[in-house]
């Protein structure tokens, strides 16, 4: 799994196939985003989150996994 966040582009971009949806989810637990891969990657737009810590929840060919993201 790849997940970047390149300099001066206001997006999150994952590289892998085999995740079929991304779930943003807020230290609340609120769900804040969800996203659909569309064949090759998944964009999220760093406008849509606030400032603050989030759980981002990965779903596809293996196990959901989750990973914390930080927005500043």
């Amino acid at each position: 799994r790849q997940a970047y966040k390149p300099q001066l582009v206001s997006y999150i971009t994952i590289l892998d196939r085999q995740i079929s949806v991304i779930e943003v989810y807020s230290i609340q637990g609120e769900l804040v985003a969800r996203k659909e891969n569309d064949g090759s990657k998944i964009e999220l737009q760093h406008s849509e989150l606030s400032k603050g810590v989030y759980i981002i929840r990965f779903f596809g060919d293996n196990h959901p996994k989750s990973q914390k993201l930080i927005v500043n």
